[in-house]
């Protein structure tokens, strides 16, 4: 069985700017809009989104979150790092 078939959800894995080629917050930029995407172009709720990332990803998914309070837009369910 796929993932899909397992869990019945999607991964989407955005790609985003680098550092040092790409000054910040370039990186952020490019996760707030994947973030948007999901909820305004799918038609994800916020509440069906988990966002997850590890070790450079775990900081960036973790400015994310920071961002989306700032901004008083709603939070994924859940956040791994």
């Amino acid at each position: 069985l796929t993932c899909l078939q397992r869990t019945r959800c999607r991964a989407y894995l955005p790609q985003y700017r680098l550092a040092p080629e790409h000054a910040s917050p370039s990186a952020l930029d490019d996760v707030i809009t994947a973030y948007e995407y999901l909820r305004n172009v799918e038609g994800f709720a916020a509440e069906r989104i988990i966002v997850m990332g590890d070790c450079a990803g775990g900081g960036l998914t973790a400015s994310l979150i920071l961002s989306l309070k700032q901004r008083q837009l709603p939070l994924p369910a859940a956040v791994v790092m």
